[in-house]
């Protein structure tokens, strides 16, 4: 037996698995509780099954929330923006921190503020920021914003949201 050559075939699929164990999609590698929405897709997010849904899809649910880009009077992008599709009233900011850190503690203890009045829309999402939606079912989740990305690229307004979730109560 040529050992040299069974060496050599074990390295190689050794670098082959290497490179498939890298070349993971992020989004795979990201917690269960963290999403990525951008105004590119037509797709929105639903907490009753904690995920990002198509528009038209199977079970005709429409998404508590969706990300579009917020512009300005001259049509510049200022950040992006939650919304419902319907435009309802459903959201509400919770508080604003200078660092992940603190706004990551206040969502793992988040509690639904006595008095809150929902607004049409999330505007002026930034990273740190921790919004109450009410959802579909008439119940809430909330958000943390981790990062976002916004731009005119081809006269077409692009905004980018991630984000974790979860239910309350």
């Amino acid at each position: 037996m040529n050992y040299k050559f069974v060496d050599m075939k074990t390295k190689i699929l050794f670098g082959l698995f290497l490179i498939i164990l890298i070349s993971c999609d992020e989004e795979e590698s990201k917690p269960s509780d963290e999403f990525t929405l951008s105004s590119s897709q037509y797709k929105g997010f639903l907490f009753e099954e904690m995920q990002i849904i198509s528009f038209s899809n199977t079970n005709d649910s429409n998404p508590d929330f969706v990300v579009l880009a917020q512009t300005d009077e001259n049509g510049d992008i200022v950040s992006p923006l939650l919304t419902h599709p319907e435009l309802e009233r459903r959201f509400y900011l919770s508080n604003s921190f200078d660092n992940y850190e603190k706004a990551l503690s206040s969502y793992n203890n988040f509690e639904i503020p006595e008095n809150y009045h929902l607004i049409q829309s999330a505007l002026n999402i930034e990273p740190n920021q921790i919004w109450l939606i009410k959802t579909n079912s008439e119940k809430f989740g909330v958000v943390l914003i981790k990062s976002t990305e916004y731009n005119k690229d081809n006269d077409t307004p692009y905004a980018e949201a991630t984000f974790k979730a979860k239910k309350i109560n």
